[in-house]
């Protein structure tokens, strides 16, 4: 499959490329209120890395065995060693069609730390997601998004820009899918009433017996989204549900210049206006917040064990997120649950471990984190969840579990989890 999207052979190229199309994209909605046929808004993907070359990724896309996948790469580069074109293939195979998705990416390298890459499409999001998750995912990849909590993106919409757009996301429901199932699969004989076509049928109804609410999602987009956010900052049962998923904002240099984003909670970067300098302004001073809080509050108390006058002492602390939602203790029936689904080793929690129960409200967790290989141990409660991430001599350990778990912890079951450590207090 054919892609008219250019490959650039220069920073300048690569630039203007990026100026013409956001603002070529906020022109047509500003005018048209839609963008023509083919015409994609600028996506750009901040990716956490540990110890991963550019000019390795085809020989590491092609470890990564699917079923019915075949995964490829080529990079080129250009006059500058921060950026590189990457195309990314994937040809899928069923019976006797093969289906192509290809995109053209720009790879740029952080000029602020070699840890994080940003890659850059103006391909459809369905295609550029798929190829990138793949990418990811791979057990072992050393590659990760960053994770955005609550607290992490109410600092940015305060800080960044003006507060333009707010997306919530709860997904309760699937945290205890399995479970779900189990009950209401015991009412399906119950005698329910056809109901006509279209309407919602019983099994589109999940279990809800005794649960405050299994799933919300909310997404606007306007002056107003300050107003929605002060009530479910204010209220105390919209606190229960407020799972901040993205926030749009709008940052400016001047009137004339200017870039409207749209953030996701993984990392994704929405963009049109007027100055893609804003748009990677923007990235970058993100990108910098994220990092202090990853090495001066994380990784700083990686547990680990330091010498002194009389042999050696212990060093650093473990991580304790507090969990307010109950639902764990007012049903216990959860709890078992709860923590196999967690700890499975699928995405997005991407923690696999030997579960043992200590107590019946208790289990420890001897797990590896299937990002980067790191051992890390866990305590299990209905009321809290401690974290012991150990610094391995001469290896990188990520402190970016420890976002990554707590993120997903707010979207799919407390978005009122906090985290703090022992030594410090409140990381946020």
């Amino acid at each position: 499959m054919a892609t008219s999207i250019p490959i650039v052979r220069t920073r300048k190229e690569f630039w203007e490329l990026m100026e013409r199309h956001v603002s070529k994209t906020y022109y047509h909605l500003a005018e048209e209120t839609k963008l023509p046929y083919e015409h994609n808004y600028l996506k750009s993907y901040l990716i956490e890395v540990n110890s991963l070359d550019p000019r390795a990724i085809p020989m590491y896309i092609r470890q990564i065995k699917l079923r019915q996948t075949e995964l490829s790469a080529e990079v080129i580069p250009t006059d500058d060693p921060r950026l590189y074109n990457v195309i990314l293939i994937a040809k899928t195979r069923r019976r006797d069609k093969t289906s192509i998705k290809r995109a053209v990416f720009y790879l740029e390298i952080s000029p602020q730390s070699p840890r994080f890459w940003v890659f850059h499409t103006i391909e459809k999001s369905q295609t550029t997601d798929y190829l990138l998750k793949h990418l990811i995912l791979k057990p072992g990849s050393k590659l990760d998004s960053p994770w955005f909590s609550t607290a992490l993106l109410l600092d940015f919409s305060e800080k960044l820009g003006e507060l333009r757009g707010l997306g919530i996301q709860y997904k309760y429901s699937e945290v205890f899918e399995n479970w779900f199932e189990e009950e209401a699969n015991k009412d399906k004989d119950g005698g329910f009433e056809e109901l006509p076509e279209g309407s919602i049928s019983p099994e589109d109804i999940p279990f809800t017996e005794g649960i405050f609410a299994t799933e919300f999602t909310m997404r606007i987009w306007g002056e107003v989204s300050w107003r929605i956010l002060r009530k479910f900052i204010e209220d105390e049962d919209l606190q229960k549900l407020s799972a901040i998923s993205s926030i749009g904002i709008k940052r400016e240099e001047d009137h004339e210049k200017f870039i409207i984003e749209d953030i996701t909670f993984w990392g994704k970067f929405l963009s049109r206006g007027t100055s893609f300098l804003e748009h990677i302004k923007t990235i970058h001073e993100i990108e910098s917040r994220y990092f202090r809080v990853l090495s001066e509050k994380i990784e700083t108390e990686l547990l680990s064990a330091e010498k002194s006058n009389f042999g050696y002492r212990p060093k650093g602390s473990p991580f304790i997120i507090t969990l307010k939602n109950t639902e764990l203790t007012d049903n216990p029936k959860f709890f078992d649950s709860f923590v196999n689904k967690i700890f499975s080793g699928k995405p997005p929690f991407r923690i696999f471990g030997i579960k043992s129960k200590v107590a019946k409200d208790e289990y420890v967790i001897y797990g590896t984190d299937l990002h980067n290989g790191d051992p890390i141990e866990l305590e299990v409660t209905p009321e809290w969840i401690t974290i012991h991430l150990r610094s391995i001599p001469n290896k990188n350990v990520c402190g970016n579990t420890i976002l990554r778990f707590l993120t997903n912890i707010q979207r799919y079951y407390d978005p009122q989890a906090e985290l703090e450590s022992e030594e410090n207090g409140p990381i946020f």
